[in-house]
């Protein structure tokens, strides 16, 4: 009469436990509880992921000893924990809801793309930080650097993010116009907003002195472009820096030979003698019409011009 009253508790415990839709995989080896849903999938994954469920499931089964039990009872007692749905290991402190999220990440079907919001990374990243899985958490936060700064500031305090990770979020909330609000203010806690404050009034000076910089700057030049100045002497340049002038080269000076003969200056003399104008001279008179003109022009003196 115990016995089958101890086989129906047993009956009615697993009827009670309902078998996830799409992650109670037939093939599966390890079966999980949470809450009221059972999860049947490959302890493959977790074994190669995490030390913490390394551990967990290679521990022996308990040795059988004779027990004043039922017998469903008994069975149930020497089995493994995690190979069937009697004796399934109950994972606390976490919602059906999201071990389904953690599973999807080793049974998603389009591989490599995780289109998920931020808010299920989010509760992803808690579990794989919870039981160690250093893979998923490094997933997790490569999948949250869109998020806003100050969530992901949050995130990095809260599950032991990477420091450039943790870094670029900080940069990111120091350089921005808008200060803290008082609901950003309580998710990042006291100690990271007197940090995050600290950090902004540092910036804040060292543009002041860049911006002073930049304006002293452009009044010099303005200053220069109205009223030149002398320029400056050069400095000179120290001797180690000097190139040394070359020495001069000597250039031996042979001597000509001797002029030809045939070539000679003095000898050549010009084909034809340069033409100079001259005055036309009167052509030469006899004796005898050098006479009769002289007559003439004594005759034409007084007026007795005559023919001779």
């Amino acid at each position: 009469m115990e016995s089958n009253s101890g086989s129906i508790q047993a009956t009615n415990q697993v009827l009670r436990n309902k078998r996830h839709d799409t992650y109670y995989i037939p093939s599966g080896d390890v079966v999980f509880q949470v809450e009221d849903t059972l999860f049947r999938v490959h302890r493959y994954f977790f074994e190669r992921e995490s030390a913490l469920f390394r551990d967990m499931l290679s521990l022996p089964a308990p040795i059988q000893q004779p027990s004043n039990g039922t017998q469903g009872q008994q069975q149930a007692a020497f089995q493994r924990e995690g190979t069937s749905d009697e004796n399934p290991i109950r994972l606390p402190q976490v919602s059906k809801e999201e071990f389904r999220l953690f599973l999807w990440v080793f049974y998603n079907p389009t591989h490599s793309e995780y289109d998920a919001p931020g808010s299920k990374w989010t509760s992803i990243l808690r579990l794989a930080h919870l039981w160690d899985f250093p893979m998923i958490r490094e997933l997790a936060f490569r999948q949250l650097e869109k998020e806003p700064p100050v969530k992901r500031l949050a995130l990095a305090d809260r599950y032991d993010a990477p420091p450039d990770w943790r870094a670029r979020a900080m940069t990111e909330l120091v350089v921005r116009r808008e200060p803290l609000s008082r609901v950003e203010g309580e998710e990042l806690g006291l100690e990271t907003v007197l940090k995050v404050a600290e950090m902004r009034e540092k910036a804040q000076t060292q543009n002041w002195r860049i911006r002073s910089y930049e304006s002293s700057c452009r009044r010099r030049r303005y200053t220069r472009s109205r009223s030149p100045s002398p320029r400056p002497t050069p400095t000179p340049l120290p001797a180690s820096l000097l190139v040394p002038t070359p020495a001069p080269v000597e250039i031996p000076i042979f001597p000509l030979p001797p002029p030809s003969p045939a070539y000679d200056p003095i000898i050549i003399q010009p084909l034809h003698e340069p033409w100079v104008w001259q005055q036309p001279q009167a052509p030469e008179e006899t004796n005898a019409e050098a006479s009769t003109s002289r007559v003439r022009r004594i005759f034409r003196m007084f007026g007795k011009v005559g023919r001779m």
